[in-house]
């Protein structure tokens, strides 16, 4: 799309392209560990950031993939995926039944087969909740893959949701569960 707009000039719908989920979660909740978390004297000796990816200190960097096509959480999906969706949501409580993560997935390249998987993270990256892959065939329409997670035995706090394709982060957000 080049040259440049002129006063008065109108703008096609057409030409811009912005994914419906952009502003449906404007207070998501962004994570880091503050630096009072780390030790003052950390000692040993220093580690390569490959060491220290491979040792799964550092969060892996997430994938992008033109068949990923949204993704959310609510409290409860309906049954059916043709039924509208609730407002998603990051804030969950320890006594709500489960966490629900969806995601939309479509056909767009060669690429139609693989394995979705997940993993739930504490703010020390360390896994608190896995969902073993599943295979699934891309078509072209979008096709809603989903899980749930009960909140129950997490600790109040902010935990990280990586949503794997293959294996790699295709996808992640993060909740926060309290009492």
């Amino acid at each position: 799309m080049g040259g440049s707009l002129t006063p008065g000039a109108k703008i096609e719908p057409r030409a811009l392209r912005v994914s419906p989920g952009l502003w449906t979660l404007i207070g998501t909740i962004n994570s880091a560990t503050a630096i009072s978390e780390l030790p003052p004297n950390p000692g040993g000796p220093g580690k390569s950031l490959d060491q220290l990816a491979d040792e799964g200190i550092l969060t892996a960097a997430v994938l992008a993939m033109p068949e990923f096509v949204y993704g959310g959480t609510v409290a409860s999906l309906p049954k059916r995926a043709a039924d509208p969706m609730p407002p998603d949501s990051s804030e969950f409580s320890r006594r709500d039944a489960s966490v629900n993560v969806y995601s939309l997935w479509q056909r767009k390249a060669k690429m139609s087969k693989g394995e979705i998987s997940a993993s739930v993270y504490d703010t020390g990256n360390r896994v608190c909740a896995t969902v073993p892959p599943k295979k699934i065939t891309l078509r072209n329409e979008p096709t809603r893959i989903s899980f749930a997670f009960s909140p129950s035995p997490l600790l109040p706090g902010i935990y990280r949701i990586d949503l794997l394709w293959d294996g790699h982060p295709a996808w992640r957000t993060f909740v926060r569960i309290s009492e």
